[in-house]
């Protein structure tokens, strides 16, 4: 019987160098990972704000054209914060709508279901619709 010369594995070294340099890989790695996972929750977040404040336009809008005249900014806040519209949840976010001094409205994205608030917040947008003069 002959024996076999040839060998069909790995050495326990070359085991070892693989993962010390897989450690090596995930430890410079992940920082930069977690820093790009922070960084998408505020874009989605600005995501919300957007969109929030495109719905506070068309409800401005959509009043004046159904009234004929600019709603009053309380007016305006009880339609935004009405549960029937639905107009208080974004995707995974909600998003809570406030009078801003009579002259506009607050857009504060609140909670958000499919992960934690990243630091950097409070995460709003002031709307002005009235001016000054």
């Amino acid at each position: 019987m002959k024996r076999k010369t040839g060998s069909k594995g790995f050495t326990l070294l070359e085991t070892v160098f693989v993962v010390v340099i897989v450690v090596i890989l995930m430890v410079v790695a992940l920082p930069r990972y977690t820093d790009l996972i922070e960084k998408a929750k505020i874009k989605a977040i600005q995501y919300a704000l957007g969109a929030g404040s495109e719905q506070v336009t068309l409800v401005y809008a959509k009043d004046i054209l159904a009234n004929g005249k600019p709603p009053s900014m309380s007016r305006l806040n009880e339609i935004l914060n009405d549960k029937s519209a639905k107009l208080t949840k974004i995707g995974v976010f909600t998003v809570s709508f406030t009078n801003y001094e009579d002259k506009g409205i607050k857009v504060t994205v609140t909670h958000i279901s499919a992960f934690e608030m990243p630091e950097g917040g409070p995460f709003e947008r002031t709307i002005v619709l009235v001016s000054d003069g």
